[in-house]
């Protein structure tokens, strides 16, 4: 029993996109249960986050600078979670990217942007991270979708396509883990109060031709 409790008190949580909005609430909310490990790009704002969990009396929180893109970015990150005598279990993909605009008027940097970081960068991580679950005897993926992953809207193909490839992915490894005891999940969160969704607003009316008075 001793032994399962020490084991326990090593399982980690590896957490993306936390900077801000719902990561950040995420990664404050599971640190009250375990500890947890925050990936991002931005070391002043994930040492931001380590000291608000600390503040709030969490687990301990260790943090990684990298990026979602790098191709072998799963392999770091848990070659640093067993650097830190941590035991893998959880993995919540919240990192992705959002933007809007109709077809015909999309920047090429647009496109490649959101198909790398949203579909591209995931399947990197998942396709070095599930192996360590598998290892691990088993755990969870979360992924965070959009409400847009379920529902495609005017001015917002692009990134409906790249959250319903994210769906498309979720779903696949829901079967191949089936036997894993992993379980995966999706959630499509809809619009949430934050920078990201006061941007997208502000595009939505430049396109309709709103003024901000009239949002």
């Amino acid at each position: 029993m001793l032994a399962q409790l020490e084991q326990d008190w090593k399982y980690c949580c590896l957490i993306t996109g936390v900077s801000r909005g719902i990561g950040k609430q995420i990664a404050l909310a599971v640190a009250r249960k375990m500890q947890i490990v925050i990936l991002g790009r931005d070391e002043k704002t994930l040492k931001q986050t380590v000291q608000e969990i600390k503040l709030s009396k969490g687990w301990d929180c260790y943090y990684y600078v990298g990026d979602i893109l790098e191709d072998s970015i799963g392999y770091w990150l848990s070659d640093f979670i067993r650097s830190r005598d941590l035991i893998l279990k959880h993995v919540v993909l919240n990192a992705g990217e959002m933007d809007s605009a109709p077809i015909g008027e999309m920047s090429q940097d647009m496109i490649h942007k959101m198909i790398d970081v949203n579909i591209k960068g995931n399947i990197f991580l998942l396709n070095h991270l599930v192996p360590e679950l598998k290892k691990n005897g088993g755990g969870s993926v979360t992924i965070i979708n959009s409400i847009s992953g379920l529902r495609a809207s005017k001015n917002n193909a692009l990134y409906s396509a790249s959250k319903f490839a994210l769906k498309a992915v979720a779903d696949s490894l829901r079967e191949e883990c089936a036997r894993d005891n992993i379980s995966v999940s999706s959630i499509y969160p809809g619009y949430t109060e934050g920078e990201r969704t006061e941007s997208s607003i502000k595009k939505v009316m430049q396109y309709k031709g709103l003024r901000s008075e009239e949002h």
